[in-house]
């Protein structure tokens, strides 16, 4: 069954908020880049919120060229092994950027990192030891 939420309550002059977690470009950032710019042909409000890497350069270009608001900022941290974000940064991602709807993009890792593989390695451990 299809639950229909309310609309945010904060006063927003957007309707979508895309935010990428994501490196900027790669198809990832062009699958969001597609939908922004699609919601945007409707009539909605929208922005993009990328991290500020070099990477997403390309993409606030592309997002100049279609006329679509774009900002880079540090609030997000992403690189090719998925970094760990900063909770107070979050908290401030998401108090600045208020929408009815905010689209998330995270890219799916292509291997795990050592850090994931090593805390799989731990957990597995510890669950042997504690049995």
């Amino acid at each position: 069954m299809l639950k229909i939420m309310p609309r945010i309550a904060a006063k927003s002059e957007l309707d979508i908020v895309y935010i990428g977690f994501l490196l900027g470009h790669g198809g990832d950032a062009m699958l969001m880049l597609d939908l922004a710019t699609g919601m945007a042909a409707r009539g909605h409000p929208i922005k993009l919120v990328v991290p500020q890497l070099e990477t997403s350069v390309s993409l606030a270009e592309l997002c100049q060229e279609r006329g679509l608001p774009i900002d880079r900022t540090p609030w997000i941290r992403s690189d090719a092994w998925q970094a760990k974000q900063n909770p107070l940064d979050l908290v401030r991602l998401f108090r600045t950027y208020r929408a009815p709807i905010l689209h998330r993009s995270t890219p799916k890792p292509a291997r795990k990192s050592p850090t994931q593989i090593s805390l799989m390695v731990t957990k597995a451990i510890q669950e042997l030891m504690f049995r």
